[in-house]
């Protein structure tokens, strides 16, 4: 059931304040009576503390629906023409429930306009309990609008502040949730683009945040949809249609917090905004994903659960740090068309880029067990880097040259350390390992290299080098080899630490304490050893593998 109030002011024309702000505030307040509750309704102008001032004339008629205010609903809608305006004025609606003579349970909206409209319509809707809301507005002239709704119930306060800048026409921000931990979707529509949109909902037990969504849209295009889906399988998805401001880029910046749910947080900004975006992550898998349908000018992102530590460094980057339920995650790219980066027992990155050419790096550290760490010092166009400590074999796919990659893994509880560097990468890159008392390592380069770093150890080592302990660095390999042209084998086993070889013609020196370096000079195969393939390009001098100076993080 919905009451329909009208209110109307006018300034007497020999008032002492004529031709000047006239700061004041003007409400009347209606009892209506009900079987169950009476409630309370206030209508009003306000030109001292949210607006500027009165205008000459000020008529609105308000339509409040008290029934779903007892439900926790605020359903009110506001009709207004004026003449003589100031700079700014507000709208202003309060329901509240009645004990006696006693207002209960208060909610109160303001709706401020500037500069002031002739002619202005509205409708507001803000349920307390869903912590969701809508606000639909028309307006007669460009303006800017700032809503702030707010009620205060048994089991909490809410807040929602919804703004509209250079809105002409109509136009309509929606914020719902399906259940109460269920996804968040946030919708603005509009007969013309906006400068800017926000809306953001607030809930609080007693004095502490206890919930957060919303969001601000820059340049908006006629339409825009963001839908967050909470939870073990979280996903962010973003659709605009309609025209868009002509030579802007869209921007979004999102933030959810509840507090219910492992203090989740996630804080989202996107400059460039495609027609459609879809950033994915799933926990148990430890993967995160970004598919879009045009470049992505800039994506920044954070996610946490449980308070989990964030590494955010500069420069393009996807972190992350699980430690039990503790999760965060960091991520930072330009130019991005899409990512797809896995972390844990096989670490995985996928990097597709319409504006190649910086650095990137990916790191994380699962449950303190699996570090991953990924190094590349220019992007193509796209790059694949895959690392299977179980099947022992790596693999680099680029569709361009890039001059540096290094990618390193570490199981810290039962080993394997894997730290390989490659330079000069022109397509693809293979590489695969044994590891025991005989260490084989092989690297195949269909475009060859420039030169190829690798460091294996079956343990989990930190510090490896002169200061390597014997029973650390046992079974290890390091080793150096430039100008790869298709293949390359290097081996490390007990006779070659005896630096005994077979070699003709003899072997160069030895290599200085922490590197090992690799012949391409024709060899002969040292007893047991296999031969190298036919076909396969240089065959290696096996020689004494001493640790290098770094190790895998």
């Amino acid at each position: 059931m919905a009451a329909g109030l009208g209110l109307l002011t006018r300034r007497l024309p020999g008032s002492e304040t004529h031709g000047r702000d006239l700061k004041a505030q003007v409400w009347a307040e209606y009892d209506i009576p009900a079987p169950k509750q009476a409630r309370r309704v206030s209508i009003g102008f306000d030109g001292y503390r949210r607006g500027a001032s009165l205008s000459g004339l000020d008529w609105a008629v308000y339509t409040v629906d008290h029934v779903a205010a007892a439900r926790g609903v605020v359903d009110v809608r506001a009709r207004a023409r004026r003449s003589e305006p100031g700079a700014s004025i507000a709208m202003v609606v309060g329901v509240a429930g009645l004990r006696g003579r006693t207002p209960v349970e208060p909610a109160l909206a303001s709706l401020r306009q500037a500069p002031v409209p002739g002619m202005f319509s509205a409708h507001a809707r803000f349920d307390t309990r869903a912590l969701d809301g809508e606000l639909s507005m028309d307006t007669s002239r460009v303006t800017t609008m700032d809503a702030v709704v707010l009620a205060a119930r048994s089991y909490g306060k809410q807040v929602a502040h919804i703004v509209a800048a250079r809105l002409g026409g109509q136009a309509t921000a929606e914020l719902t949730r399906s259940r109460r931990d269920g996804p968040v979707d946030l919708r603005f529509t509009s007969t013309t683009p906006l400068a800017r949109a926000e809306l953001y909902t607030y809930a609080y037990s007693g004095d502490r945040l206890s919930k957060a969504a919303g969001g601000t849209i820059t340049d908006l295009p006629a339409g825009i949809r963001a839908r967050y889906e909470p939870g073990a399988s979280s996903r962010l998805i973003v659709d605009t249609d309609g025209p868009r401001p002509s030579g802007r880029n869209t921007g979004v910046n999102v933030i959810y917090f509840d507090r219910a749910a492992a203090r989740t947080v996630l804080q989202a900004s996107l400059a460039g905004l495609p027609a459609h975006l879809t950033i994915f992550h799933n926990t148990r898998k430890n993967r995160l994903a970004c598919t879009a349908s045009s470049t992505i000018g800039r994506v920044e992102a954070v996610l946490q659960r449980g308070e989990g530590a964030i590494s955010s460094p500069s420069g393009a980057h996807v972190t992350m740090i699980k430690n039990g339920s503790r999760l965060g995650v960091s991520g930072r790219l330009s130019g991005l068309s899409g990512f797809d980066v896995a972390y844990g027992r096989r670490p995985h990155a996928v990097l597709k880029l319409d504006s190649p050419g910086g650095p990137f790096m990916g790191a994380a550290s699962i449950d303190g067990t699996h570090l991953a760490r990924m190094e590349i010092s220019d992007t193509p166009d796209e790059v694949e880097v895959n690392v299977d400590p179980v099947a022992k074999k790596a693999a680099y796919r680029a569709s361009g040259t890039i001059d540096r990659i290094r990618a390193a893994y570490s199981d810290t509880r039962t080993g394997p350390t894997i730290d390989g560097t490659v330079y000069g990468v022109r397509s693809a890159v293979e590489a695969s390992w044994t590891m025991g008392s005989r260490t084989v390592a092989d690297v195949t380069a269909a475009s060859g290299l420039k030169k190829v770093t690798l460091y294996l150890n079956r343990r989990h080592v930190t510090t490896v080098g002169p200061h390597c302990r014997d029973d650390l660095c046992r079974d290890d390999l390091s080793a150096t080899a430039e100008g790869v042209r298709a293949h390359i084998r290097m081996v490390a086993d007990g006779w070659a630490r005896r630096r005994r070889s077979t070699a003709f013609p003899p072997p160069p020196p030895l290599p200085a304490p922490g590197s090992a370096a690799v012949s391409r000079s024709p060899t002969a195969a040292a007893p047991g050893d296999p031969p190298d393939a036919p076909g396969t390009g240089d065959r290696s001098v096996r020689r004494a593998a001493a640790a290098s100076a770094s190790g895998a993080w």
